[in-house]
């Protein structure tokens, strides 16, 4: 019995109750208990024709860059030398261009997070103004906070006086009261004894605190004069520097807020990423140029070597110039491609059965009335 024909029997025998069984890597259990057993087995049908779709091309580019590497080892020597140099050459430029892609969609991809600002050609010079604007700002700053710090030891050195003021005040009146005192008890004892003494020692230390007191009063009044004409002149430059700040400090922030930075360092170094970025898509293009120059210049020696309906073996040496460019490559790239061919062989021989027993399985669908 041939193998339809027991194919056959097990797909009618699928039908029965007790039959449960997979063939073909379908599930004839599956399909008996469907609601829609034809519409099930279209399924199938479709996805076979799918993957012997993807399947058939896969193959043939197969067989083509299998070809085309026997074809190369009979090239002439002198042919293969130079296709080898311009696959070196090629396969170099593929490399340089891919790490210059790379490179350039880094920092585009960056540059898109800052919501995909632009700079002109003026960039340099706002950037140098802004660095002015900065080292201005920082000095205003400076200024401000030694300002501050004068101002405050000039009210400390203003309480200090005010103390010493009151102070010496307190002697005065003291020294004044104690005259008075003395003056009075002098008189009195004077006629009892002798006061010559005491009056000496009286007068010696009146006079004393007295002049100290008045000496030194008048210091600190001078200091107090002093040092209210200098906080003055502290508050006087205090508010223009406090103008040059806010006035400096609002250039600063509507630049800042313009290019989305905090400094001009920020700025400066984001304006080095776009000058680079611009770089490395000019030489990703340059690349590309001479990319394509070189398979042209391929494309011209295989030319003379191939028929013109093979003409499109040129694309597949392009491909996989990496492993022409190297006599150890294009020993790699033909055991690879023999493991593949015996794969896709493999897998073809697969799909071919399964579309027989789909087709087995079509004729042995009952026909609904």
């Amino acid at each position: 019995m041939g193998i339809f024909a027991k194919i056959k029997e097990k797909l009618r025998s699928y039908w029965t109750p007790y039959e449960v069984t997979y063939i073909g890597g379908y599930d004839a259990k599956e399909l008996r208990e469907s609601d829609n057993p034809a519409g099930k087995l279209a399924s199938w049908q479709a996805e076979n024709k799918a993957a012997l779709a993807e399947h058939l091309p896969r193959a043939a580019r197969n067989e083509k860059r299998l070809q085309l590497a026997e074809r190369f080892a009979r090239f002439p020597e002198r042919r293969r030398n130079v296709l080898i140099q311009m696959a070196k050459q090629y396969s170099a430029l593929r490399g340089q261009k891919q790490e210059a892609k790379d490179h350039h969609e880094e920092m585009r991809e960056y540059l898109n997070q800052v919501n995909d600002l632009t700079f002109g050609e003026d960039l340099p010079r706002v950037l140098k103004i802004i660095e002015e604007n900065e080292l201005e700002f920082q000095k205003a700053q400076k200024d401000l906070s030694y300002l501050e710090g004068e101002r405050s030891g000039l009210e400390y050195e203003f309480k200090r006086s005010q103390i010493g003021l009151f102070i010496t005040g307190v002697v005065l009146y003291v020294a004044v009261a104690a005259a008075i005192l003395g003056t009075i008890f002098l008189f009195l004892l004077s006629k009892r004894q002798n006061i010559f003494v005491p009056a000496v020692v009286l007068i010696l230390s009146i006079g004393f605190f007295g002049i100290w007191a008045a000496v030194f009063r008048r210091y600190f009044r001078s200091a107090l004069e002093k040092n209210g004409r200098m906080q003055q002149r502290a508050v006087k430059l205090m508010n223009k520097v406090k103008l040059k700040y806010v006035r400096y400090r609002q250039l600063l922030d509507y630049e800042y807020e313009k290019f989305e930075v905090n400094s001009s360092e920020g700025l400066r170094l984001r304006y080095e990423i776009f000058t680079k970025e611009k770089h490395q898509r000019q030489r990703y293009e340059d690349l590309e140029k001479q990319q394509r120059l070189a398979a042209l210049d391929i494309a011209r020696e295989m030319a003379s070597m191939l028929p013109e309906k093979e003409e499109e073996l040129i694309d597949l040496f392009l491909q996989d110039s990496d492993y022409y460019a190297t006599s150890g490559g294009r020993d790699r790239l033909k055991e690879r491609l023999l493991e593949e061919k015996e794969e896709l062989s493999r897998r073809g021989r697969e799909l071919e059965n399964e579309q027989k027993v789909l087709r087995q399985m079509e004729e042995m669908l009952p026909v609904r009335g």
